[in-house]
């Protein structure tokens, strides 16, 4: 029996895995690979201790005892499991132990193993951290990227709260061109401290702060410096020693760190950390990689707040020029009315004919006038969204040869045929805004016939889905006209727009018809649309659509 205990004593000594007997009470044998996993110097010294529970760490002797009394009455528990202990040199390792209940020297007692996984356990945690990071840095980004205004700077730092949770945080935006500096959010450990959204003028002159600008040159690397306290500079505009030293006692501020926001290589803000004595220390790359999607969300804050302002800045620009020229119509319609009035009374009067014929041209110039600024009250209706439309039913088939009857004269002096043709599956009767689609084919035809010297203008109404509950009434004006290049149709429907320098003299208007044509179109929920062809013509169209009345 000896002879076979001194055999397990030499092999169990010999192995370099770590072995125990204990009796629940204290230690029955160790080896030497024991003895090297505890850092003790000798196997007497282990041997010396009472349990096991001497080098194993305190968050785990709970686990230990518990299983112990469980496998010295003969209940199953789990054999394998991973502790953390305290060598006698203050070191802490991660084992994994086996523990099986057997045999020694003629009485029951826990047989162990354990061997050190504290590299194992490393990198373990070190996968694990990078997993982690790389979660939060996804969601982070999805956050960052998603959240509208001001209250990006709240999600900043609150994300940095999580990466730092222990830290006194501060997030600035600068511009030193502007020598201004803005104090964004402040946040404390536990939660927000501080919200200011402050200007500090002249941040960036006035001061003795000698190394300032190669800080800002390190800053648009955006990587995290280490910054010394003791080397901030005195005064520096609104912030002093003073204050931050007031800082540091109330948060016990050892460390500083700063990290520039930089975008498109322009530097324009930084993130200023300042940890506490015993914090831990920080994640550099979590933080720089944080940073850098911090400040492109930023960068793209700022372009969508410039956007917007830009923006509502064209709108009332938009509106005061739309009201200018509404209210400019209106004045000058009033004098123009009297020049009219003033004509007819003087024609009543005694004139010779060639007084008579200088009246008719004042009146007919009058007219015009009357008829452009009808044209520029009407686009500043439609630009402001003031032009409202009057729907009613209607005869469509009465409307549209009224308004061809009106230009049967001109079309006649300049020796063109004016026709129109009608789809008989056109409603007669239709519900709508009456006089719009007169205005659109009044400007459509007029065009048409101004800018034909030889041939015809024709006026064509068809039907779409005649028997659905929502019909489509479709109009075209074609013409022989000069046409124009295809490239050169989206201009035509812009305001003031004439194409063609060169046909100013040739042919008069505002350019303002189709602009207006457009709006009116849009408005009865259309579309209008034109195919040309330089020498052969043109053909304008346009389409509403048609429902029963309701």
């Amino acid at each position: 029996m000896e002879n076979r205990q001194n055999a397990f004593e030499i092999i169990a000594n010999s192995s370099p895995v770590a072995l125990y007997i204990h009796d629940g009470k204290k230690f029955l044998f160790c080896n030497q690979g024991a003895v090297d996993l505890v850092e003790e110097s000798s196997i007497e010294e282990v041997l010396a201790k009472p349990s096991i529970l001497s080098y194993v760490h305190r968050d785990f002797h709970g686990l230990i005892t518990e299983r112990t009394i469980k496998r010295m009455q003969g209940l199953e528990v789990e054999n394998d499991y991973e502790v953390k202990v305290i060598t006698a040199k203050g070191n802490e390792k991660w084992i994994e132990m086996h523990i099986e209940v057997g045999e020694y020297k003629g009485q029951k007692a826990l047989v162990g193993t354990a061997i050190d996984i504290s590299e194992k356990k490393k990198a373990g945690q070190t996968v694990q951290k990078s997993k982690d990071d790389f979660q939060f840095l996804a969601e982070a980004s999805a956050e960052l990227l998603k959240t509208k205004g001001r209250s990006l700077y709240d999600v900043i730092i609150s994300r940095l709260g999580q990466i730092a949770p222990d830290a006194f945080i501060v997030l600035n935006q600068w511009d030193p061109a502007k020598r201004t500096l803005s104090v964004m959010r402040h946040f404390g450990a536990g939660g927000i401290l501080k919200i200011v959204d402050k200007v500090v003028p002249d941040a960036f002159i006035n001061h003795s702060w000698n190394p300032i600008q190669k800080t800002l040159n390190d800053l648009s690397k955006g990587k995290l410096l280490s910054i010394d306290i003791s080397y901030l500079p005195p005064k520096t505009g609104k912030f002093s020693y003073e204050t931050i030293m007031l800082l540091k006692k109330l948060t016990k501020v050892e460390d500083y760190y700063m990290i520039g926001l930089v975008h498109d290589n322009s530097l324009f803000g930084s993130i200023n950390i300042f940890l506490r004595r015993g914090a831990d220390k920080l994640n550099k790359n979590l933080i720089e990689t944080f940073a850098n999607t911090a400040a492109i969300a930023i960068h793209r804050m700022q372009l969508e707040e410039e956007l917007h302002k830009a923006r509502i800045e064209a709108e009332f620009a938009s509106r005061v020029k739309s009201q200018f020229l509404s209210n400019m119509s209106h004045e000058i319609r009033t004098p123009l009315n009297g020049i009219v009035g003033m004509i007819e009374i003087l024609k009543d009067t005694a004139l010779d004919e060639e007084q008579k014929k200088f009246l008719d041209l004042g009146k007919e110039s009058s007219k015009t006038l009357l008829l452009i600024i009808d044209d520029i009250l009407d686009y500043s209706k439609i630009e402001s969204g003031k032009m409202e439309l009057h729907r009613d039913n209607f005869n469509l088939y009465n409307r549209i040869k009224t308004t061809v009857s009106i230009f049967e004269h001109s079309a006649k002096a300049k020796g063109l045929e004016l026709r129109f043709d009608i789809d008989p599956a056109v409603p007669e009767m239709i519900f709508g805004d009456e006089l719009a689609i007169g205005r659109v084919l009044n400007n459509l035809i007029s065009n048409a016939i101004k800018f034909t010297a030889q041939g015809k203008v024709e006026l064509s109404v068809m039907c779409k889905n005649c028997l659905d509950d929502e019909r489509m009434i479709i109009f075209e004006v074609a013409d022989t006209g000069i046409g124009i290049n295809q490239d050169q149709t989206g201009l035509l429907f812009k305001r003031f727009s004439q194409l063609d320098t060169g046909h100013k003299k040739q042919f008069k208007g505002t350019g303002l018809g189709l602009a207006i044509s457009k709006g009116l179109v849009e408005l009865m929920g259309g579309e209008i649309n034109v195919k040309s062809t330089p020498g052969k013509g043109s053909v304008f169209s346009f389409y509403i659509s048609h429902k029963e009345r309701p």
